[in-house]
């Protein structure tokens, strides 16, 4: 069996080479979603098919079946067209980020300087304010699946819950969690529009539920 791997288009640089911090992938429209150490976001069209950024066809690569001998002979490999994924940019290094799956243009992204969100894929980037500190890092990024005009934020001084349906209304919210403000993972459990769901929140000093002052409304 033929072993595939992507190439770059004739003889380019890969676009997605530098450190990516992390990786959304939708498995209904098959995109990949990339978020750099420089500040960097790429959508990756149609990954791991045909199509899209990536090509199929038969190229001549150099082979070695013997040791001692080198030969050049077709082979059926994937390749980078000429429709690269285009480089956004965010101007912070990127530490998670998350897809409105009802909005696909529209993405949330923790920086290292705060929380900027972008509705046209990427073009254009707004940044959030936050009470108490716009600039302060943040590590993680949810968003409220049943209203995704929600969205909660794990930081260097606790956890923001974030409102975009009349521009930005945001709420620290600290109480609880003791010393352990450094904020590193946020999940959601599941729950009906309305319903109130808990936020489990990963710090420094171990895992904490959040009560009603933590529930998505």
């Amino acid at each position: 069996e033929v072993s595939r791997t992507a190439y770059s288009y004739a003889l380019s640089a890969n676009p997605v080479s530098e450190t990516m911090q992390t990786l959304v992938y939708d498995a209904a429209v098959r995109t990949l979603y990339c978020g750099g150490q420089n500040g960097s976001y790429y959508i990756v069209r149609n990954a791991q098919t045909y199509g899209g950024n990536l090509l199929a066809g038969y190229l001549n690569a150099f082979i070695s079946p013997d040791p001692k001998a080198l030969d050049v002979a077709l082979e059926n490999l994937l390749y980078l067209n000429v429709d690269q994924p285009t480089r956004r940019t965010i101007g912070n290094s990127v530490n998670d980020l998350v897809v409105d799956m009802y909005n696909r243009s529209t993405a949330w992204v923790a920086t290292v300087a705060g929380l900027s969100r972008t509705t046209d894929s990427g073009t254009t980037w707004s940044n959030i304010p936050l009470t108490g500190g716009s600039s302060i890092n943040c590590s993680t990024v949810i968003i409220d699946s049943t209203n995704t005009v929600n969205a909660m934020t794990g930081t260097e001084d606790g956890v923001y819950r974030i409102t975009a349906s009349n521009g930005f209304v945001s709420k620290r919210i600290r109480s609880g969690l003791g010393n352990h403000k450094l904020i590193r993972s946020l999940t959601q459990s599941a729950g009906l529009p309305g319903s109130r769901r808990k936020v489990w929140v990963g710090t420094s000093g171990g895992v904490f539920i959040g009560q009603e002052s933590l529930d998505l409304e």
